[in-house]
Parts: structure tokens; sequence; C-alpha cells
């Protein structure tokens, strides 16, 4: 079982460093990986003493992911929100106002 965590933590740690530097197809070529790595610890059960340690190393690396992505995620929502009050302006209420179906942004540079 250790040679199938390790395999997990590689898979991980992978992910967390394309995070860090994320592009969509550096994110995208993760997926297959990482579904395979939350099947085999969906899969795991009694893990030996050795084992709960390295598990535990594990579970803080996908904290780590999970940190980068809710701020990756922020950043987006951040910057949605001022590109759209950029082109569509402000409401009366000081939100932006949603973009018609019709817009579309370009981005020089």
């Amino acid at each position: 079982m250790a040679s199938r965590l390790h395999k997990l933590t590689q898979n991980v740690a992978s992910l967390r460093a394309t995070l860090v530097q994320p592009t969509p197809e550096g994110l995208n070529s993760h997926l297959p990986a990482l579904t395979e790595t939350i099947e085999r610890l969906s899969a795991l059960s009694q893990p030996a003493r050795d084992e709960a340690r390295d598990l535990n190393a594990l579970g803080l690396e996908l904290a780590a992911c999970r940190t980068l992505i809710e701020h990756g995620l922020s950043t987006t929502r951040i910057l949605t929100g001022i590109l759209t009050a950029a082109t569509s302006g402000y409401s009366p209420t000081g939100i932006a106002r949603p973009l018609a179906a019709s817009s579309k942004i370009f981005l020089e540079g």
C-alpha cells in the first residue's frame, strides 16, 4: 500500500505545483490524476500506522490545493466584476450591471 500512497502523493504534489502557476491546459492535464487520487483515497480502509502519517501529510497537501483553488476563484470573481463594470457601468446601488448577452470583452497584451 505504501507504493500506492507514494503515487497519490506525487499526483497531489504535481497538482499543487500547477496551481501555483496555473494555465487552463495545465489544470486540464491534472484532472485524470486527480480523479484517480480521489477514487483511490475513497477505497482506502484501515491504513497501517506508518501509512497514517503519509495520509496525514497528503491531507495537508490537499488542503493547500483547496486554498490555492479558492484564491483563484476569488480572483476570478473580482476580475469579472471589474471587467463587467468597465463595459456595463454601475447600477444606482453601486453594483456592476450585468453584461448584455451580446457583449464581448477583448483583452490585449
